[in-house]
């Protein structure tokens, strides 16, 4: 146990990394996810969903656990995340898809 609080001490956050974290606070603007012990990032309301959204309550409360992928890290160490889907890969694709399927 102690070595395992040892190496979250030191970890960091990488930018294309995926966690399972815990959001421990929303704002109008988005929700605070705990990605690991000690370190949080925000999803931004605009990242909570790929519909548009009128709450970030609508989509995540306090406590949810939640799929995130690291988007960015600022100059401060602080980190962007994005709420991912559980079938994300498929999503991403079909998206993709109706875009082209737009412009034909």
């Amino acid at each position: 146990a102690t070595k395992k609080m040892i190496e979250d001490l030191v970890r960091e956050a990488k930018v294309g990394d995926t966690y399972k974290g815990k959001v421990t606070r929303t704002t109008n603007f988005g929700a605070f996810v705990e990605i690991f012990p000690g370190k949080e990032g925000l999803v931004h309301i605009s990242k909570l969903s790929h519909k548009r959204i009128g709450k970030v309550e609508d989509v995540v409360k306090v406590n949810d656990n939640i799929l995130v992928k690291v988007i960015g890290i600022d100059n401060q160490g602080r980190v962007d995340l994005r709420k991912m889907d559980s079938d994300e890969n498929n999503i991403e694709n079909n998206d993709i898809d109706k875009k082209n399927e737009k412009y034909d």
